[in-house]
């Protein structure tokens, strides 16, 4: 029996883990700040196992244990089956003022943890009570949970969501649910209703293809999709066009052009690159940008950074057509990392240094809006080096701050803005005259700022917003 206890501590602490993982990858899908997203995922849960145990250990008797543990399981697997599983119907109840959409997201979290939160007292009772010498083997039972729950996290973040997307680690953690409700059960009846709720959802798994991410109008005719480290990448063709997509948010697609803001960087970036130029591009996308830097004969080396290797395949598979097989090119070599760790660790000095990269809140790419990281940058720069950073731009606001950073790391500084983007440029050693700047009026607004973004107080945060930035509609 103590056994059997503590076998089922294991498996409900890493179900419970699994479904908190879950929960954040989907919280992430409709807030624009990772920060907001893992605040109201861990407090939920936190908050729902506290409110359970001292609810359920006080008016849970004995002998109804195992049939309590047993529907918990069994609500819990069909909560996640209805509602956790079509988190596609949040966006329809997220048109309300900020606190009430934080409230109704936290407790649709609130729930699962609740029924789960409950099982863990009563467990570790009836685990104490079954042994003579109770009080030494109380934090065994504790450690087995716990090392449930950090086996839980580990399987849902490293490996099961990664592997096989959030629709089947939310199948998995269903599946465990069922199992433990079966073998709790001791009467026939209540093991039959787990039959007959298990033979429903082996039946949906029969029946329906298992989504990575919920289908959007805008990923068009999907091409490829597959699940990476750091979001579903999906490559769609919409109006024969080809797009590349990480989530929701389009990274690039085969149109970009001479009139967009990557592709203007780089080639403002070659006036000032001197002959068999070396040059770093952080941010693969597409590959438009750095095809444009390898269409001029002047750079001799490309040294491309990217943090994820899906955006690399996809890249490879969809998008060759469109950059002349950059990454066949001799004289480019892709490295596999996070950009942000490239620029304070490698000793490499280049002659132009581009950065083409993702949202300011996303945590692997935060660094690289700040001050510090700029200062890092322009001391990898050779001598008449230059520095350029693109950015979806939000707000005159956002931009001004931003290039507020930039002026304190570089002595000389210019910038241009674009229907949502903006492009800025540094350099210590010259100055720099892009061929489109802003209006007189939008550079006062601008240069009015004098915020900066830094490692300890990440202000650009505050005021990002991804659906803006990205054009995504909430439905």
């Amino acid at each position: 029996m103590p056994s059997i206890i503590l076998i089922f501590s294991f498996f409900i602490g890493c179900v419970s883990l699994l479904y908190q993982v879950y929960c954040y990858e989907v919280l992430f899908y409709f807030l624009s700040k990772s920060s907001q997203a893992m605040s109201l995922a861990t407090s939920a849960f936190l908050a729902g196992i506290a409110l359970s145990s001292l609810i359920f250990s006080k008016y849970i008797s004995r002998e109804n244990v195992r049939i309590f543990i047993g529907f918990t399981q069994l609500a819990v697997a069909i909560y996640a089956f209805f509602f956790l599983k079509h988190y596609d119907f949040i966006p329809a109840l997220l048109d309300s003022e900020n606190l009430l959409k934080h409230l109704f997201l936290w407790f649709y979290i609130l729930i699962p943890a609740l029924l789960l939160g409950g099982s863990f007292p009563l467990l570790n009772g009836l685990y104490l009570n079954s042994l003579p010498d109770s009080i030494k083997q109380t934090g065994l039972i504790y450690f087995v949970d716990t090392i449930g729950a950090v086996t839980g996290a580990i399987l849902a973040g490293i490996y099961f969501i990664p592997s096989f997307g959030l629709g089947m680690t939310l199948n998995i953690a269903i599946s465990i649910n069922l199992l433990l409700a079966f073998f709790v059960f001791s009467k026939k009846w209540q093991k039959f209703i787990v039959i007959i709720f298990s033979t429903f959802f082996l039946l949906f798994l029969i029946y329906n293809k298992n989504e990575l991410i919920k289908y959007s109008p805008r990923f068009g005719s999907i091409l490829f999709q597959k699940q990476s480290d750091f979001g579903v990448v999906t490559v769609g063709k919409n109006n024969d066009i080809d797009f590349l997509f990480i989530d929701y948010r389009i990274m690039c697609s085969s149109a970009d052009n001479d009139s967009t803001g990557h592709i203007i960087m780089a080639k403002e970036a070659l006036k000032y690159a001197p002959s068999n130029a070396t040059v770093l591009n952080i941010g693969l996308g597409c590959g438009m940008t750095a095809a444009t830097l390898m269409a001029a004969s002047k750079v001799k080396h490309l040294d491309i950074i990217e943090i994820n290797p899906v955006v690399v395949s996809a890249t490879e598979n969809y998008f060759n057509q469109y950059n002349q097989n950059l990454l066949k090119n001799p004289k480019v070599s892709l490295i596999i990392e996070n950009g942000s760790e490239v620029i304070r660790t490698t000793s490499k000095k280049y002659d132009t240094i581009i950065i083409d990269i993702e949202e300011v809140d996303i945590i692997t790419s935060s660094a690289l809006y700040t001050y510090e990281y700029f200062l890092i940058a322009s001391k990898l720069l050779k001598p008449k080096g230059l520095f350029t950073f693109w950015s979806a731009s939000i707000s005159d606001k956002f931009n001004g701050i931003l290039l507020n950073t930039l002026k304190k790391a570089f002595k000389y500084t210019a910038y241009q803005t674009f229907p949502n983007e903006i492009v800025l440029y540094g350099s210590n050693d010259q100055l720099i005259n892009p061929s489109y700047y802003p209006s007189q009026s939008q550079v006062d607004i601008m240069q009015n700022s004098d915020e900066i973004n830094t490692l300890d107080n990440k202000i650009l945060i505050k005021y990002f917003d991804s659906k803006e930035a990205f054009q995504i509609n909430e439905n």
